[in-house]
């Protein structure tokens, strides 16, 4: 049972690489659709009708693809502050716990996305622009990612399951203190959702009690060492159930295509590329070795470069989210030139 388990867990790993790959192929169309736009601006004072459409559907692509990849390289942020108390084994079968979580959710997701791919493709929706294209296309896509997060999810309950049942190591000891912590948030959590549920009149509260309770089931959810967007899309889905009166089951497969449908976002995976380039190439270390100069009379020489590194991209970049995860590649990474050196860059 155990290798049937192991044999189906490395053909979803598989799917999700392949998956993976079709989302760096979408970032690199991306990146040759939006410099053919640039281009095409400069030189002949025109645009290409279908770069809006397009771009935001390759967006769409890469987050949905790229999604269970990360999930599978433990790219993921959780905040594990409280669990980091709890030994290896309470570890591994809160895990189970939270990955179960995330297996219901996002196949709840996938079923209306489903829906939703067969509702446009019946009623031969497209796009309101110059160039209509299909949208069922690009839910089957919406659909797919969901789908694979959700199957990640279950190869992660798999793999701690049978760790657990393969690995027999001595009960390491572990602070009561996480484990009260853990049973505190469940229990609040619970009890905040029960009384909403029993008490439907608190959704007309005005809105300073209504951000209570949401800012509780959101950090109550991130502190019990939930993945951050599993937190917030669990947090949002509650809320749209306690609190309005919209479909949930409509709305949610919506809120998330369109709020990844954004072409103001195209910047972010762009950006990112661009410091990967800055990492690979080694300007990464010249440009610490460049600012550390200045600083290097100051006390904390690397704290304040990583400060004047932050002004130049984002003086560049215009985003603060690009500017935070360029920065941080190559703040937490050695230069490939040197991977036998430290790896704080030697500003520090």
């Amino acid at each position: 049972m155990t290798k049937k388990l192991e044999r189906l867990t490395k053909v979803i790993d598989c799917t999700t690489v392949g998956a993976g790959w079709v989302g760096i192929a979408a970032m690199w169309l991306l990146a040759v659709l939006i410099m053919a736009e640039i281009l095409d601006r400069a030189i002949f004072s025109r645009s290409l009708l279908f770069t809006l459409d397009v771009s935001k559907w390759l967006l769409v692509t890469l987050v949905m693809m790229g999604g269970a990849w990360t999930l599978k390289a433990e790219g993921h942020i959780r905040i594990s502050l409280i669990s980091s108390r709890l030994s290896q084994r309470k570890q591994r079968w809160l895990i189970v716990a939270i990955a179960t979580i995330g297996t219901i959710v996002f196949a709840f997701i996938a079923s209306y996305a489903w829906k939703g791919m067969l509702a446009y493709h019946k009623m031969h929706t497209t796009t309101v622009s110059l160039v209509h294209f299909p949208l069922w296309p690009i839910w089957v896509v919406l659909f797919a990612g969901m789908v694979l997060l959700s199957l990640q999810f279950a190869a992660t309950v798999v793999k701690n399951v049978v760790w657990l049942r393969t690995i027999q190591e001595p009960e390491e000891r572990s602070s009561w203190t996480g484990v009260f912590a853990i049973i505190a948030l469940v229990a609040i959590l619970t009890g905040a959702i029960i009384f909403l549920f029993a008490y439907p009149e608190t959704s007309h509260m005005n809105a300073g009690v209504v951000l209570v309770f949401v800012l509780v089931i959101v950090f109550g959810l991130i502190l019990s060492s939930l993945w951050i967007f599993l937190s917030l899309t669990l947090a949002g889905i509650l809320s749209m159930l306690i609190f309005t009166s919209y479909g949930i089951e409509e709305m949610t497969s919506k809120i998330i295509f369109n709020s990844n449908a954004s072409f103001v976002l195209t910047c972010l995976p762009l950006f990112i590329f661009m410091g990967e380039l800055l990492f690979r190439s080694g300007v990464s270390r010249h440009l610490y070795n460049g600012i550390s100069i200045w600083v290097q009379r100051v006390p904390g020489k690397l704290f304040h470069s990583n400060v004047l590194a932050c002004t130049a991209f984002a003086a560049v970049s215009g985003s603060s989210a690009a500017t935070a995860a360029t920065i941080c590649l190559l703040y937490t990474s050695p230069s490939p030139r040197d991977l036998s050196t430290s790896r704080m860059p030697s500003s520090a």
